[in-house]
């Protein structure tokens, strides 16, 4: 079960891949944190950089 800060994390850092297209060095820059870390919080999220690449417009993969 997620907690509340979980959640709100979890929305935080996918609304930060859509805004960038899935890029994790724009998304860590765009939060303000390095790579490790947000591939670190998104590991623990259980959260996919795929998913938020295939959702922009002329995306193939």
């Amino acid at each position: 079960m997620q907690t509340r800060i979980e959640e709100a994390e979890r929305l935080h850092i996918q609304r930060a891949l859509e805004r960038t297209g899935g890029s994790i060095s724009e998304t860590a820059d765009l939060l303000g944190t390095s790579r490790k870390t947000l591939w670190e919080k998104m590991k623990r999220l259980k959260m996919k950089t795929v998913e938020f690449e295939l959702s922009q417009p002329g995306a193939e993969r």
